[in-house]
C-alpha cells in the first residue's frame, strides 16, 4: 500500500490511507463491473482522506487548488444539509455548499462563522451565490448570499448587510465611500421600528417611513448626542450634502435639519491632534469673521498652510540628544518632530525659547503645558538653534514674556494658532511655536511677526523658515 511507503499527513491515519487508496482504484474502474466497492460516479478521492468529492462540489474544489489550496483536505464524504434541498462537502479549511439554484460556493474561516451564528442555510442569509470577492486594501472581501452580504475587512471584522441598507450601501459605492466597511451587523434600533448598520465613519439607518439613508461622521455624532431617532428629529429622510465644498455638511431629518463639521474640517482636526472637528469649525468661524471673509475659505486656506508647513518626509534621526547652549536670551531651537495621521507621517517640528544661555521655555504636551527647563535635560531629534534678529532689548523682552507663561495649559490647535499675544499675564494656552511667535509680537507690539508665511496658524517651520530668523 501507498502508506507503507509515504508517510500520511495528519489527521489521517494509516487506516484512513490505506481505505482512500482502495476508494481510488475502485473509483478508476467504476464504469465496469470490475468495482469491488461502493463507490459513485463524477466523484474523486483525495489522497490520504478516505472521503468521496462530487459533482459540482468536486469541480469546484479543484479550482480552489483541491488539497493544496484553503480548504485543505476533505473531511467528510459528500452531506444533504438539513432543509433537504442543497448538498455540502466539509474539508479541514471550510466547506463547500451547493444547490441547483445557486451552485457551488466555498464557505471558510470568518464569513463560515459569521454564516453560522445566524443558522447557515436554514437562517435569513440562505445559501451563497458568490466565492469570497477580494476588495483590495485591508484584505477587504466581501461574499453574497440569497439573502445578505457579508463584508470583512482586518479593522473591522465581518458583518452582515441586508435589504435596503444594502442597496443604499451599494448605490454610494460600497466600501469606497466616506462610510468604509461596517463595523456592525444589522440591528434592530431602540425604538424598534427601524434597522440600522454602523459603518467606520457613520451609520446607515433605514424605517418603512423614511427609507434607508447614510448618516456622515460628524452629523452622526449630533444626532447621537440627542438620543438618535428617539430625539426630536427622528429618522433621516434624506442623503447629507455641503453647499461649501465639504466644510460643513447638512441633512435633513422627519422633523428638521441638523449641520456639522465636514469632511475638510475633519481631515484639519486630524492633523491637529487632540482636537475635534466642532473646535476647529469653531475656531475657523472666529477667523472667518474677524477677517470678514467665508469660513469654506478660511479653512480651505487652514489646510493649504498646514499641508506647505508639515512635510511626509521624517528627518529624526534614530537617537535623541540635549539641545545645545545658546548664544543669547531671546535665541530659538527647532527640532525635528512627527505626529501619525492613518498610514502617514507629517513631519511638523518642535521649538522653544532661550530664557537664558542654558534654559528654555517651551509649550510641551496637553499633560505638562507651558514649562521651563535646562536644555541640557531635553531629548530632541536635529536640534539647530537660531538668532532673531531683533534688538537685544526686544529678545530679552520676548524671553521675560515666555517666563511668564510658565505654568500655562497647551493648546491643540495649531491651524488657529495666531492670537493670545497681547496680554503678558499668567492665563491662556500656547502651543510651541505659538508661544514662540507670541513673545516676539508681545516685545515688539505686534511689528515683529516671525511667522513665516503669514497663514492663520504658525508652525514651528513656519519659524524656522521665516527671514527673520537665521540658523548659527
Amino acid at each position: 500500500m501507498r502508506s507503507d511507503c509515504e508517510s500520511v499527513p495528519k489527521p489521517f491515519t494509516k487506516a484512513d490511507a490505506d481505505r482512500a487508496e482502495v476508494l481510488e482504484a475502485n473509483l478508476a474502474v467504476v464504469s465496469t463491473s470490475l468495482a469491488t466497492a461502493a463507490v459513485t460516479a463524477g466523484c474523486q478521492v483525495y489522497w490520504p482522506a478516505p472521503f468521496e468529492v462530487c459533482g459540482r462540489i468536486r469541480d469546484k474544489y479543484n479550482q480552489t487548488g483541491g488539497p493544496n489550496g484553503f480548504l485543505l483536505f476533505p473531511k467528510t464524504s459528500e452531506l444533504t444539509n438539513p432543509d433537504r434541498v442543497g448538498k455540502r462537502s466539509e474539508f479541514l479549511g471550510g466547506n463547500i455548499y451547493w444547490t441547483a439554484v445557486t451552485d457551488a460556493h466555498p464557505m471558510a474561516h470568518d464569513f463560515l462563522t459569521k454564516w453560522g451564528q445566524y443558522g447557515f442555510e436554514g437562517g435569513f442569509m440562505k445559501y451563497p451565490t458568490t466565492d469570497e470577492i477580494p476588495l483590495g486594501g485591508l484584505d477587504g472581501r466581501r461574499q453574497e448570499f440569497q439573502g445578505t452580504t457579508l463584508f470583512y475587512s482586518i479593522p473591522t471584522g465581518t458583518h452582515n448587510v441586508q435589504g435596503a441598507i444594502r442597496d443604499k450601501y451599494r448605490a454610494i459605492g460600497a466600501q469606497t465611500n466616506a462610510l468604509g466597511f461596517p463595523v456592525t451587523d444589522e440591528t434592530v434600533t431602540p425604538d424598534g421600528k427601524g434597522r440600522f448598520n454602523n459603518f467606520q465613519n457613520g451609520a446607515i439607518y433605514w424605517s418603512a417611513t423614511s427609507g434607508a439613508f447614510p448618516i456622515v461622521d460628524r452629523v452622526y455624532k449630533v444626532w447621537g448626542d440627542v438620543r438618535y431617532e428617539r430625539s426630536r428629529y427622528g429618522y433621516p429622510i434624506g442623503n447629507f450634502s455641503s453647499s461649501d465644498g465639504g466644510v460643513t455638511v447638512d441633512q435633513s431629518f422627519q422633523n428638521g435639519s441638523i449641520k456639522a463639521a465636514g469632511p475638510k474640517t475633519v481631515q484639519l482636526s486630524k492633523f491637529n491632534e487632540g482636537t475635534t472637528p466642532e473646535e476647529v469649525l469653531r475656531d475657523a468661524a472666529a477667523a472667518a469673521s474677524s477677517a470678514a471673509t467665508a469660513i469654506a475659505t478660511v479653512v480651505e486656506q487652514a489646510l493649504a498652510e498646514k499641508n506647505a508647513s508639515t512635510s511626509t518626509l521624517v528627518h529624526d534621526p534614530s537617537e535623541l540628544v540635549a539641545i545645545p547652549e545658546a548664544r543669547g536670551v531671546g535665541d530659538l531651537f527647532y527640532s525635528d518632530a512627527a505626529q501619525v495621521v492613518g498610514n502617514f507621517q507629517f513631519e511638523h517640528g518642535h521649538m522653544g525659547i532661550f530664557v537664558s544661555t542654558k534654559e528654555t521655555v517651551k509649550a510641551l504636551d496637553p499633560t505638562r503645558g507651558v514649562q521651563r527647563k535646562l536644555a541640557s535635560e531635553a531629548r530632541v531629534h536635529n536640534p539647530r538653534l537660531m538668532y532673531v534678529h531683533a534688538s537685544n532689548e526686544t529678545r530679552a523682552l520676548a524671553a521675560e514674556y515666555a517666563l511668564l507663561k510658565e505654568g500655562s495649559g497647551y493648546n491643540k490647535n495649531f491651524a488657529f494658532n495666531r492670537r493670545d499675544w497681547e496680554k503678558r499675564a499668567l492665563g491662556n494656552t500656547y502651543n510651541c511655536s505659538q508661544l514662540v511667535w507670541a513673545a516676539y509680537m508681545n516685545a515688539t507690539g505686534g511689528k515683529v511677526d516671525i511667522d513665516g508665511d503669514g497663514g492663520w496658524g504658525v508652525y514651528p517651520r513656519d519659524i524656522r523658515d521665516a527671514p527673520d530668523a537665521t540658523a548659527y
